[in-house]
Order: C-alpha cells, then structure tokens, then sequence
C-alpha cells in the first residue's frame, strides 16, 4: 500500500479509542461524572424537595405544647400552633400542656395547583438536565474530534520531518559526491531544522487538546492505542431533522417555566378563598392549689380572608406576565432552534464533498513530491523545487485531517442541533 493510501485511510478512521472501548465511552463517562450533570440532578432533586414544601401546609400537622404561670388574674393565651386558637389560664399559678392537631380540609384548590406546580417545576428541572447532558456531550465530541486532528496534524508534521531528514541526507551525499554546491545541503538542512520545530510545536498542541478533553469529559481519560470512531444516528432529511427540532428540551424547558409560573399565579389566587381546616386538641392542667383538669376538643376552623392590601392580586399578576414572558422565549428559542439546524445540516451536507476534495488533493500532492524527489536524485531539478513539493505535501496531508475534524464536527453539531440525546446514538 502506498503511503498516501496508508494516510489517507488512517485519517479517515482516525478517532482515539479509550481501554472501555472508543469515544461513545468516553461520552458516556463524562454523563456519569461531569460536575455540570452532577449539579442538575442536584437541581432536580431540589424541586423534588420543594414539592413537599409546597404540600406540606395541606398535611395534617400536630404540635406538643406546655404552659407554665404565677400570678393574679386570668389570661387569655394563644396557642403556638394557630392564634387563632386561645386557652384561658386560672388566676393562680398553673402548669398546663396540650396536643393539638391542624388538617386543612378544603382549600379551594390550593392543594391541587401546589402539586401542579410542584411537578411543572420538577419538569422544568429534568428538562434542563437534558439540555446539559446534551451540551457535554457535544463538548467531548468536539473536544474529541480536535484530539484526533491535533493526532493527524502530529503525524504530518512528522512524515514532513522524516522527508526533509532524507533530503538533507541525500543532498549532503550529492554535495560530497560533487554533483550538487553546499547551498543545496545548507537549504536542506535549514528545512529538516524547521519541520523538527514543527514536530515539537504539534506535541504541545497535542497535549494541550489532551487537556482540553479531560476538562470536557470531566475527569481524567484513559487513551488507547486502537482507533474506534462514534457512530452518530442522524437524520436523513433536513425535514426531518426539523421536526426533530421542535422536541428540543430547551424549547419544553421554557413552556415548562410558563406552565410554572402560570399555575403559581393560580395558586396565589386561590390563597384568596376561605379555607377549612379540622382542629383536634387534648389538655392537662394542673393549679397550685392542687385541682387538676383534662379536657379535649375537637371541631372546624373556618378561616375567610379579607384583604392584604392587594399583595397576593399583584403578586399573581407578576407571575401571570413572567409565565409570557417564557413563552415569549419559547418562541425566540424555536427560531433559533430552526437556524441552528438550517446551518449544521449544510455543514453536514458539504462534509463528503469536502473529504473527497481533500483527497484529491492529497493524491496530487503525492504524486508530485515523488516525481520531484526522483528528479532531485537523478540530478534533474534543485533542492528548492523537492522542498517546496514536500511543503505542498504537508499542507494536503493537512488539509484531509481537517476535512476528516470538519465531518466530524459537523455531524456532532447536526447531532445536537436536533436534540440528540447525550448519552449515545
């Protein structure tokens, strides 16, 4: 096989592969581990949390409450669970405690929109951990695909070394033989000198995007020697990638956001109607001059709000105009979600062309440094002319590891700009 058949087929595979099995691994790790994912779970376990904070004041709820007084006269005490409920403590010295239990009953709906409002916000919660996974996801592939150019670019840049090391070999060779002056040995070695720094400067880059994938994929990677490339399920058509669109989790993110502050808006309204609630309480008391008393009660509090200076009207307003404005920016994210995916599907689409060119380009580039290079041996042409051949070389070799970078950043962009999910095909 000829070396730019070997090269070419290398570039075109040319995805590192971790000890787990490739870069669908290495996505995979990173949903596992990505401090990012982990604080939207964190998120999501929070507005679970405050569903039941939202549900609790519906729950029965009971407190345990102790007394104690000298004195003279009687008092009118109120009960720490609700004022509204008073206990009237004798004139002398009194050591009393009670049970009491509160159970709203009938709210007027206030249960109901606080569970609504507890799992919209719950939704809103799961939503934006797809959008982040998906967003990670995005980031190791790109950060990947830059791995593999940056480990092409190396390569190149080392076959441009190893030629331009055995042009100086040769032309010193020529020049001892008397076929060629000392200039053509001194260019030659000038050239080896240069790709040498070029070597060095695609290892640092190579290291750096080392760097760049570990941050990505939120840890530490693990590098293998085979090369297993991701395998992105993509749609066939721009309509249908389209309507896979219309799915994406941001746009369901800010209806679920509107949803949320639609229904608190109801909730604040409803806080405006009478409420009913069932009382229970036990007693023992017991008074200096020794008489004891236990007692219990049990019955319903109604409690009918009259006015709060229109605090709570306003407040609903407020949520009613920001449940418009997320729609609002539903609406903004829908076009924006259109473009995003009118743009990486001609990306896409332009990625085989864009491949075969670069080939093409490499074959010719080929082709000319090996005739140069035999012109040079034979004596038929100058050092500069097998020099700026083998820089011609360099930069199509360059170029098919960028079309091969392209390809596959367009296809993870195109991946993500319909919603793909983060955890695979």
């Amino acid at each position: 096989m000829k070396p730019i058949c070997l090269f070419a087929t290398i570039l075109l595979t040319c995805q590192f592969a971790l000890a787990q099995g490739g870069q669908d691994a290495l996505v995979e790790q990173a949903l596992a581990r990505h401090p990012k994912i982990t604080a939207a779970k964190a998120a999501i376990q929070a507005e679970k949390a405050g569903k039941g904070e939202l549900l609790s004041p519906f729950r029965p709820m009971a407190s345990l409450n102790g007394y104690m007084a000298g004195g003279d006269g009687s008092m009118i005490f109120s009960s720490t669970v609700d004022p509204v409920n008073q206990a009237m403590l004798p004139p002398d010295g009194v050591l009393m405690g009670n049970v009491m239990l509160m159970w709203k009953v009938w709210t007027g709906g206030r249960e109901s929109a606080a569970r609504s409002l507890g799992d919209s916000r719950i939704g809103a919660a799961e939503h934006m951990l797809s959008v982040v996974e998906q967003d990670v996801a995005l980031g190791v592939r790109l950060a990947a695909s830059e791995y593999a150019f940056r480990t092409g670019a190396m390569d190149a840049a080392r076959a441009k070394r190893d030629a331009a090391r055995a042009a100086e070999q040769n032309a010193t060779q020529m020049e001892e033989a008397g076929k060629v002056p000392r200039a053509f040995v001194l260019r030659a070695a000038s050239e080896a000198r240069r790709s040498e720094q070029e070597v060095a400067k695609a290892e640092a880059a190579l290291a750096t995007a080392l760097a760049m994938l570990e941050e990505a994929a939120g840890g530490a990677v693990a590098i293998g020697d085979g090369l297993q490339p991701e395998v992105l399920e993509l749609p066939a058509t721009l309509d249908e990638a389209l309507r896979l669109g219309d799915n994406r989790d941001e746009l369901q993110f800010f209806i679920a956001m509107a949803e949320a502050h639609g229904i608190e808006a109801s909730y604040v309204r409803r806080s405006l109607r009478p409420e009913v609630s069932i009382m229970a309480m036990g007693m023992s008391m017991r008074r200096d001059s020794g008489a004891g008393e236990t007692g219990a009660k049990f019955g319903l509090v109604v409690s009918v709000p009259l006015t709060d200076g229109g605090m709570r009207s306003s407040k609903a307003k407020m949520l009613e105009a920001r449940a418009q404005e997320f729609m609002a920016q539903a609406e903004q994210m829908r076009l924006t979600v259109r473009r995003e995916i009118q743009s990486a599907w001609a990306e896409w689409s332009a990625a085989g062309e864009v491949t075969e060119s670069a080939l093409a380009g490499l074959a010719a580039a080929e082709e000319s440094y090996e005739v140069e290079r035999l012109r040079f041996e034979s004596g038929k042409s100058i050092i500069a002319e097998l020099l700026d051949a083998l820089a011609v070389l360099h930069e199509a070799r360059l170029g098919v590891v960028e079309a091969v970078q392209y390809r596959q950043d367009s296809s993870a962009r195109l991946k993500r700009a319909v919603g793909g999910g983060g955890s695979g095909p």
